[in-house]
């Protein structure tokens, strides 16, 4: 042991332990899952605010290949090497890639409703029939983990007036239908 300090990017490490770590993130992506439908080794998947790529690196884990967008240099570092150099800086609202690549797309953990232009500029990047998926709203607490009861008392403070993933999709105007 050395007395020495080491060099740790505490901002980002301390995100991923506010958010809950790998077990929230495998968590999401059980819930993911069931939404994304099967998985297919040519099945592309994106995943838009992926911070440092927790949930899209569990997402993956199941064979699919998953792509993540962020604005934030310091968490994208963290995504890139997870997701194997699959993760660019980019808003949400002019995504980096052509019209129907994607064969689905999720957004995860929202603290703010997408707005029109985020829907739509999803949309526009999934093939015809692709799924857009939207976990929102509070979180499952497991034993010893905080992140609940943060949420609780922030959805106590600023209740939804509706829910975010109907607001959202009302707001689209290419061809999304809310399906759960």
């Amino acid at each position: 042991m050395t007395d020495r300090p080491v060099a740790v990017d505490t901002t980002d490490d301390l995100f991923e332990i506010l958010r809950g770590g790998e077990r929230r993130g495998l968590a999401l992506a059980e819930t993911l899952w069931r939404h994304l439908g099967p998985a297919r080794v040519d099945q592309r998947t994106l995943e838009v605010g992926v911070g440092a790529g927790v949930v899209a690196s569990a997402v993956q884990s199941d064979g699919r290949w998953v792509a993540g967008v962020d604005l934030s240099p310091v968490r994208l570092r963290r995504a890139s090497r997870r997701l194997m150099g699959a993760a660019a800086r980019a808003d949400a609202q002019a995504l980096p890639f052509p019209a129907g690549v994607f064969d689905a797309a999720y957004l995860v953990w929202l603290q703010l409703v997408p707005d029109r232009q985020v829907t739509a500029e999803v949309a526009r990047v999934l093939r015809r029939g692709g799924r857009l998926v939207l976990v929102t709203g509070p979180h499952e607490a497991a034993a010893g983990d905080e992140v609940g009861a943060v949420e609780r008392r922030l959805a106590a403070l600023h209740p939804w007036k509706e829910r975010p993933a109907d607001v959202a999709l009302r707001n689209a105007s290419q061809g999304l239908r809310l399906v759960c």
